[in-house]
């Protein structure tokens, strides 16, 4: 007589077949890859985020120092002095450009600003520079942008808004930096007008390079 508890016993012990096996193996893979395929978009989505908020805080930064520093300025440096007098706003034949200005601090001591474009010698990346020097020996640079400008140049305005060459004779700068993030390049413009009176050519205390070449290759 057969024992139908036996019967029961073997059935439910009974395996997947191939068949199911290979089934749950191709579901389980499809979920994985779409997963992994959504983590990926995420992070994607999360670096471009980050990059984005990264050069606006720099564009902020670069506003906020930009306009400080010229607001303040009542001299101006021909860092070329090819120009006589060397009352002419230095320009290059390429870009980028280089501006450097300063005004008084306190004690009687003289800020001088110069705002360049650097490489990275170690991190091969291009920076926006800002390096401060006064006549009591303070030198010290910050980047404002940390990394991917594209191109820095100055436009120089007299009091009526025209376009001058003239050291003497500018009452508005204006800095265009492009910074380039994501396979984007995004440009922004500061215009700023001086507070102070505009004394013309000064001459810093110092060699600006000196300091920059130790962090810095041209």
């Amino acid at each position: 007589m057969v024992n139908r508890f036996k019967i029961k016993r073997k059935l439910s012990e009974k395996g997947f077949t191939l068949i199911e096996a290979l089934v749950v193996v191709a579901l389980t893979t499809m979920i994985s890859v779409g997963i992994i395929a959504a983590l990926l978009e995420g992070m994607d989505t999360l670096h471009t985020i980050t990059d984005t908020q990264s050069v606006e805080f720099g564009h902020q930064r670069a506003m906020t120092m930009f306009t400080d520093d010229v607001q303040a300025a009542k001299w101006f440096y021909n860092g070329t002095q090819t120009q006589g007098d060397g009352s002419n706003v230095p320009r290059d034949t390429v870009a980028p450009f280089e501006l450097t200005l300063g005004y008084p601090g306190s004690g009687g001591d003289e800020i001088w600003v110069r705002y360049s474009i650097q490489y990275g010698a170690f991190t091969r990346e291009t920076y926006l520079l800002r390096t401060v020097m006064t006549k009591s020996g303070l030198n010290q640079g910050s980047t404002i942008v940390t990394s991917g400008v594209a191109n820095l140049f100055f436009n120089y305005f007299d009091e009526g808004g025209t376009f001058t060459d003239k050291i003497s004779e500018v009452w508005r700068i204006q800095m265009v930096l492009s910074v380039n993030f994501g396979g984007t390049t995004k440009q922004r413009e500061y215009d700023v007008s001086l507070r102070n009176t505009n004394e013309g050519v000064g001459v810093p205390p110092g060699d600006f390079d000196d300091f920059e070449t130790l962090y810095f290759k041209k």
